[in-house]
């Protein structure tokens, strides 16, 4: 059956994701932190350098974010990193299993800072996702 069609809605081709989940994992034989999206249907992560569906005050950030997390000693403990684009800028989340040490979270103050945008580690970040992207405006169908 053919059917006539007056317009076709479509966004852009690229930089239309305002989120991401990069899991992490610490690989002791080659001592590099692979930082990717999970394989479909698999624990496998593929490794991100760019990713042209991000938007691109997102996309800029992963070098930065990757040198930071590979930089920290507590690479074990590391989960994933979530990185959102809210109305009123970027905010990132690194989710851990264990406390940091000290000298980590001074790190992470620091690239915190030099980055200009709201980060933070939590052990349980799940509430802290809800609490935060609330504050900043991100619709609850967005983290939810």
């Amino acid at each position: 059956m053919k059917r006539e069609v007056d317009e076709i809605i479509a966004g852009e081709p690229w930089g239309y994701r305002r989120r991401a989940r990069l899991s992490l994992n610490y690989q002791p034989k080659t001592r590099q932190l692979q930082m990717g999206f999970r394989q479909a249907s698999d624990k496998a992560i593929v490794e991100v350098v760019q990713c042209p569906v991000l938007v691109p005050q997102l996309e800029a950030l992963l070098p930065a974010v990757r040198e930071c997390l590979s930089a920290l000693s507590a690479l074990r403990c590391l989960g994933h990193v979530e990185l959102v684009l809210a109305d009123n800028g970027p905010l990132m989340v690194l989710r851990h299993t264990a406390a940091l040490p000290a000298a980590d979270r001074e790190n992470w103050n620091v690239f915190r800072k030099l980055t200009v945008f709201p980060c933070t580690s939590r052990r349980k970040a799940r509430y802290w996702n809800i609490f935060t992207a609330k504050r900043h405006g991100i619709p609850q169908t967005d983290y939810a």
